[in-house]
């Protein structure tokens, strides 16, 4: 470390450089200008092969998992003491991670080859963060809901004990659930404003399973194609997005179209061919004393939905198509319903949801 020109005259600037190194390779490099009167700095941080499993303890108090990877990133960094108290920024600020896992014991839940994020300036006090982008290659994640409807994600968040660190990867006891205390109610500071430049998702799996109901069931959407543009949380901005999504018992999903999260409305062309139904069968049998042992689900239309000032409406538009259908008794020994091919076209069927009461409405010009 050197530190040249230090004082505390207002004209006093102090220039440092500031280089740490580990025996596993990791760095961390600063060069700054600082002033002492007032308080400003100007900085360039650098962090290079940062390995996170080592970094498990700093952890521990807030993640109840195990996190493993390596970490690199640069930004620009510029802090000033004003009237309003300390402001600070970022400017060209990069995140670089690659082999990342989040897991617990015996399940791993989250695994990325690499991920990338960036934003042209991030303004701390402003709460505003612009030219955001993210890539995400080579990943998968595991979603399960358990028989009392928790997911495994709700597992990860160390609860708040009286004095007491949870252990890293084990799920906390009912009785330390329960006595936990709420946390205080944080200061009104107002929300972020976030403009998205891109996101996207390549080559990635997403791994769901759900014993909630019974029986459980258990599918996988792979491989994942997303990318979004264009997006902002300010109002009335409206981005794009574009999707391919296919499924592990057969079929898939494109979609496309605008986008918009203040407020949030979409309206998206899809195009879903030969999904499969039977993966879908418990979430219907409880309605129905049958089995569907076979058949697959294309659509091709447009999906809308929009808020308004008594609800949400969505609507889909297009065509929808059944193939090779069967569906049988209770026992499976003899089929009630089965047909080849069943079409159906110019569909109209607008949902609107008013205070938790949904009012839906079907219009079907041929069959």
């Amino acid at each position: 470390m050197t530190a040249r020109g230090l004082g505390n005259q207002p004209d006093d600037k102090a220039e440092i450089e500031l280089a740490l190194a580990t025996r596993s390779g990791e760095s961390l490099s600063v060069q700054a200008s600082v002033g002492l009167a007032p308080l400003a700095i100007a900085a360039r941080l650098s962090l290079e092969k940062l390995a996170l499993a080592g970094y498990a303890p700093y952890l521990a108090p807030f993640l109840n998992g195990t996190l493993a990877g390596v970490v690199s990133g640069s930004s620009e960094v510029n802090a000033a003491m004003d009237e309003g108290g300390l402001r600070v920024g970022l400017r060209g600020a990069s995140v670089r991670a690659s082999e990342l896992k989040l897991s617990q014991p015996g399940t791993e839940i989250l695994r990325l080859a690499s991920l990338t994020l960036a934003a042209a300036e991030i303004d701390t006090r402003k709460r505003v963060a612009t030219g955001v982008e993210a890539a995400l290659k080579g990943g998968r994640l595991d979603l399960r809901r358990d028989a009392d409807g928790r997911l495994n994600l709700a597992s990860l968040r160390v609860p708040a004990t009286s004095g007491k660190t949870a252990e890293a990867g084990a799920p906390p006891s009912a009785g330390e659930a329960a006595s936990s205390p709420a946390p205080a109610a944080a200061a009104d500071t107002g929300s972020w404003v976030v403009d998205l430049k891109q996101v996207a998702l390549e080559d990635f799996s997403l791994g769901l399973e759900d014993a909630a109901i019974t029986p459980g069931t258990r599918f996988e959407l792979a491989p994942m194609e997303v990318r979004v543009q264009g997006l902002s949380t300010r109002p009335g901005v409206q981005g794009s997005i574009t999707a391919k999504i296919g499924f592990d018992r057969g079929g898939s999903i494109e979609a496309n179209g605008p986008l918009s999260i203040t407020p949030l409305a979409g309206k998206l062309t899809l195009d879903a061919r030969g999904l499969a139904i039977v993966p879908f069968q418990p979430y219907f049998t409880r309605f129905i004393n049958a089995l569907v042992t076979s058949g697959t689900l294309s659509a091709a239309g447009e999906l809308q939905w929009q808020p308004g000032a008594d609800g949400t409406s969505v609507t889909y538009s297009g065509d929808a198509g059944v193939g090779g259908f069967t569906l049988m008794d209770r026992e499976a020994t003899q089929p009630l319903v089965s047909f080849k091919t069943l079409q159906i076209d110019d569909i109209k069927a607008p949902f609107k949801k008013v205070d938790e009461k949904g009012k839906f409405t079907l219009t079907i010009t041929k069959v």
